[in-house]
C-alpha cells in the first residue's frame, strides 16, 4: 500500500489509530495515540517496517523493566518512562502495518512474544519493587505476582479463543445474551482496573506518587488488580468451558 504525505499526517494517522476497537478500556490510548503518530511518521519517512517498530517496543520493555527494580529513584523513572513508550510503540507498530500494508504472520507472532516478554517482566519488576520497600509480606506479594500474571495470560489467550469462535459458522449463529446497562458499565469501569495494559501503566505512576507522597496506592492497586484480574479469567473460563461443552 503506498503511503501519501496526506495518509500519514498526524491528523490522518491520529483518526485511523482512534477509530480502532480495543479489548476493555485502555487508559493509555488517550495519550499514546496523541504520542504514537509522532513516531509513525518518524518510522513512515525512513521506511521502518512493523517487525523493527515491535523489536524496538521489546527493547523498550524490557530495558524500562530492569531500570524500575533498581533501587535509585531515578532509575525508576526513567524506567516508568520506558514502560510507557513500551505502549507508545505498541501502537505505532500497528500503524505502520496498516498504512503501508505490510503483514505477515511472523509479525503476529513477534507482536504476541513481546507482549508474553514484557508483561511477566514488568509484573515481576514490580512486585520486586515492592518486595524492596520492606513493608509488605514478600510471600504475598510474590503470590498475587504469579496469580496475576497467570490471570492476564489466561485472559488473552480466552479473548483470542472467542474470537476463533465467533468467526465459525456455529459462533456466529450463536445468539448474543443481552446485557444490562448495569453489566455494561460495570465491566467497563472495572475493565480500566484489571487490563493490563493500564497495569503497567498506572502502577509505575502510583509506585513513584508513594515515593514522594508516603501513600500505598501502588500495593493497594496491586492487590486489586490481581482480584478482579483472576475473577474475570475464572468467569470468562467457565462460560467457555460450557460452550465447548455443548458444541
Amino acid at each position: 500500500m503506498p503511503v501519501t504525505e496526506s495518509s500519514s499526517s498526524y491528523a490522518a494517522i491520529l483518526r485511523e489509530s482512534r477509530s480502532r476497537e480495543r479489548f476493555g478500556q485502555v487508559l493509555g490510548d488517550y495519550y499514546a495515540t496523541l504520542i504514537s503518530p509522532c513516531c509513525t511518521r518518524f518510522f513512515l519517512r525512513r521506511g521502518v517496517i512493523p517487525n523493527t517498530v515491535t523489536l524496538g517496543m521489546i527493547v523498550s520493555g524490557v530495558l524500562g523493566a530492569v531500570l524500575f527494580a533498581t533501587p535509585l529513584l531515578a532509575a525508576k523513572i526513567a524506567g516508568a518512562a520506558l514502560i510507557h513508550l513500551w505502549f507508545i510503540l505498541d501502537c505505532s507498530d500497528g500503524e505502520v502495518a496498516r498504512l503501508t500494508g505490510i503483514f505477515s504472520p511472523f509479525g503476529t507472532e513477534l507482536d504476541q512474544m513481546a507482549h508474553a516478554i514484557c508483561h511477566p517482566l514488568f509484573n515481576l519488576c514490580f512486585a520486586y519493587s515492592l518486595i524492596a520497600l520492606h513493608q509488605y509480606n514478600s510471600g504475598l506479594i510474590l503470590t498475587l505476582s504469579v496469580i496475576s500474571i497467570s490471570a492476564e495470560m489466561l485472559l488473552r489467550h480466552l479473548i483470542d479463543l472467542s474470537g476463533a469462535y465467533l468467526r465459525t459458522p456455529m459462533g456466529r449463529a450463536r445468539p448474543e445474551k443481552a446485557r444490562s446497562l448495569f453489566r455494561i458499565v460495570a465491566g467497563r469501569v472495572l475493565g480500566i482496573f484489571y487490563v493490563y495494559p493500564n497495569f503497567a501503566l498506572l502502577f509505575p505512576v502510583l509506585y513513584l506518587v508513594d515515593r514522594f507522597a508516603g501513600t500505598s496506592l501502588a500495593w493497594a492497586y496491586f492487590m486489586a488488580q490481581t482480584v478482579l484480574s483472576a475473577l474475570e479469567a475464572s468467569r470468562l473460563a467457565y462460560r467457555w468451558t460450557r460452550i465447548l461443552y455443548q458444541t
